[in-house]
């Protein structure tokens, strides 16, 4: 029940309401016929690309780092040699599920031979 839920923090929030979005039009998306398919894996990527800039906020929010510890991840915030940070659990999960969506969306054209041999 809604009840039930607790706020962790607006990042991690907005994190999950786009990421159920993004999830949600991806399920859509393998119900489909083949060609539909493709299109909406494609119009999903979108998608991906604004939960990517979500989860990389998430990732760094205090709220997402105090949670993680509380449930046992030894779970610290990165930076690469610039001081630039590097991506965590979140935005890697995104990463993964983005990349996925590109790999059926370039199969999908060779099943549907749309590129030229």
């Amino acid at each position: 029940p809604a009840s039930a839920y607790r706020s962790i923090g607006a990042d991690i929030d907005m994190f999950l309401e786009q990421s159920v979005i993004a999830v949600g039009n991806w399920c859509q998306a393998v119900l489909m016929n083949s060609c539909r398919r493709r299109r909406r894996l494609r119009k999903g990527l979108e998608d991906w690309g604004h939960l990517y800039q979500h989860a990389f906020n998430a990732d760094f929010s205090d709220e997402f780092e105090a949670h993680a510890r509380s449930a046992g991840w030894k779970y610290e915030r990165q930076e690469t040699e610039d001081g630039h940070p590097i991506q965590g659990p979140l935005a890697t999960w995104v990463e993964r599920e983005t990349a996925g969506c590109m790999l059926q969306h370039l199969l999908l054209g060779f099943e549907l031979d749309l590129y030229e041999p």
